[in-house]
């Protein structure tokens, strides 16, 4: 559970008990002027993945374990607009820290203007998509074995009815685990861009 005062200055986060609603203290941040509520965490195991920019003044992926003991940032660099997508975690140990899952997510990172698909593992961002087109939406498979991308040229041509959805994206599988594609099937295309 997450609070702030109404000065929004700190942030505090709390692990409640379902059973009797007992609550632990596990994270705080403050700020001098205002801090922005954490927005699509992703939960794992032993704790959970959330975006923050307390650090370094970009926004940065971290782990925090449930009990609080473990906070470790995942990325680096000039990260800005992130939204986490999906994680598959690691192996557990007594020790995990969350650096050894690979973390899915968007962000303006390469370019201030275009939105490109990410993934993190080990400290080691790659970029999953081609940075020379702006990801609108993504879709995760449920085994994150492929990741389907839209580009903003196909959601145009899409909500203008000139393709639909069905156009048979092309996967590609990537040796660093999540895939991606932003190509659909070329002959459509063609026909529509003449």
């Amino acid at each position: 559970v997450q609070r702030e005062p109404r000065t929004q200055n700190t942030l505090d986060l709390y692990a409640v008990s379902p059973e009797d609603g007992s609550r632990k203290h596990i994270y705080h941040e403050s700020y001098k002027t205002w801090l922005d509520w954490i927005d699509g965490m992703l939960f794992g195991r032993s704790g959970l993945y959330m975006v923050r920019s307390f650090e370094t003044g970009w926004q940065q992926i971290y782990y925090l374990s449930y009990d609080g003991s473990v906070l470790k940032r995942l990325t680096d660099g000039e990260n800005w607009r992130m939204s986490l997508l999906d994680v598959a975690e690691g192996k557990d140990s007594r020790k995990f820290d969350g650096s050894t899952s690979t973390v899915i997510f968007q962000a303006e990172r390469d370019s201030r203007i275009r939105t490109s698909l990410y993934s993190v593992r080990k400290g080691k961002v790659t970029a999953v998509s081609d940075p020379a087109f702006s990801v609108m939406s993504t879709s995760v498979s449920p085994d994150k074995g492929y990741v389907i991308t839209y580009s903003a040229i196909l959601q145009l041509l899409t909500r203008s009815g000139y393709m639909t959805l069905r156009s048979r994206p092309v996967p590609t599988r990537s040796p660093t685990g999540p895939v991606l594609t932003t190509r659909p099937r070329t002959s459509p295309l063609r026909k529509l861009l003449r």
